[in-house]
């Protein structure tokens, strides 16, 4: 990367002049940044949160950005802070040896701390049972129609069939359905070895063997999948009225009932998206992203790290609408966001930790000085 390029890119996108291309670019460097910062040392580099404060203070200050007009205002607090991002590692050596640093009184309250998200899942089995598995030891679980079920330490649900018995035909019929609730996220290997990374809200519908000619499951909400490859049976995705038909790939799906489009994005391999029952179909390359809304397809190139922010643990907002980033955070910490004023068409950008109290990650969003929180209980009002 040169010296210049990070600086240029934020430049083009604040004056909106920035090809999908150069997005995607400034994207991947500012995400490949957040992720390498190394561990904080406190005895070293000061007290994190001072430091933060007076290094965003002095950010700002050297920015000077203009003020857009109301009617398409964009806080564009990411862009602007990359240009400078390359000096931030010289700005914190300089902070944390300045003899006292003016902490600023933070502008949300002191609360009750709200921790983050966890692994968090309840299993229901085909004959209705109800297992909460965040409360089971690790180990086996149980045993039922001939699949073992096995927790694992970190946060998977592994389902094997005995003794490598084929299964018989009705096991295709016997469905189970793993769900998490707000605040939860949980990994599901199914019985072909298909990996299943489920976010907060959301869960899947799967057989207890794929004995048919295709392995179909149905998700809610969002899912990361990572399909064992098998050519004679391909695999199928139901989300609403949506499915995707792959052979082995890795891919995302977005399908809240609280968003505005079925997304799904790429990440490696080929896949085929198409409406329930239609014979139209349009095929995904590695990158790209397929929004539907009502009956139409937009096919379109993104960042995936940012579509899959959520399994690598951040929160990464792309030139995101406010609402749109506010309803990410409530489904992770399980609160609920209400708002005072109008944040229609204001966008903002960043990257923040999955792993931060609810707290933490406020403060950080109030850095951009264009919002401000009330934190009562788990309700959370959003304020210019």
């Amino acid at each position: 990367m040169k010296d210049n390029e990070l600086s240029i890119l934020a430049q083009k996108i604040s004056d909106g002049r920035a090809t999908d291309e150069e997005i995607a670019r400034y994207n991947h460097i500012i995400n490949t940044l957040n992720h390498k910062q190394p561990d904080w040392n406190e005895e070293e580099m000061g007290e994190r949160s001072a430091v933060k404060d007076e290094l965003f203070a002095r950010i700002q200050q050297q920015m000077h950005p203009p003020i857009p007009s109301r009617s398409f205002r964009k806080i564009y607090w990411a862009a602007s802070a990359a240009a400078v991002a390359l000096m931030i590692m010289s700005a914190v050596w300089y902070f944390y040896r300045t003899p006292s640093l003016d902490s600023r009184t933070p502008t949300v309250a002191n609360t009750t701390v709200i921790e983050p998200g966890g692994n968090k899942a309840i299993l229901t089995l085909s004959d209705g049972s109800r297992i909460v598995l965040d409360s089971l030891n690790t180990g086996q679980i149980l045993t039922y129609q001939g699949v073992k079920f096995t927790k694992t330490a970190d946060g998977q649900l592994i389902c094997e069939h005995l003794n490598g018995d084929i299964p018989t035909e009705n096991l295709d019929q016997a469905l189970n359905t793993v769900e998490t609730p707000m605040g939860g996220q949980y990994q599901v290997v199914l019985p072909d070895g298909t990996k299943v990374w489920l976010n907060a809200a959301s869960s899947i519908r799967y057989p207890l063997a794929f004995s048919g000619k295709e392995r179909q499951v149905e998700i809610t909400g969002e899912a990361y999948f990572e399909v064992t490859k098998n050519k004679h049976k391909p695999f199928k995705v139901i989300a609403n009225r949506q499915e995707v038909v792959v052979l082995g790939t890795h891919f995302n799906i977005n399908a809240y009932p609280d968003e505005t489009s079925i997304k799904t994005t790429l990440i490696e391999g080929r896949v085929r998206v198409g409406l329930r029952n239609s014979s139209t179909t349009h095929i995904l390359r590695p990158g790209q992203q397929s929004a539907l809304n009502g009956d139409t397809f937009r096919i379109h190139p993104v960042d995936v790290e940012e579509a899959i922010d959520w399994k690598n643990g951040y929160f990464i907002f792309n030139n995101m609408e406010v609402r749109a980033a506010m309803r990410k955070i409530a489904k992770w910490y399980n609160i609920e966001i209400a708002y005072q004023g109008n944040f229609d068409e204001i966008y903002f950008g960043g990257s923040v930790s999955r792993s931060n109290p609810l707290r933490e990650t406020l403060e950080i969003l109030e850095a951009t000085g264009n919002m401000h929180f009330k934190v009562e209980g788990r309700r959370i009002t959003v304020m210019p």
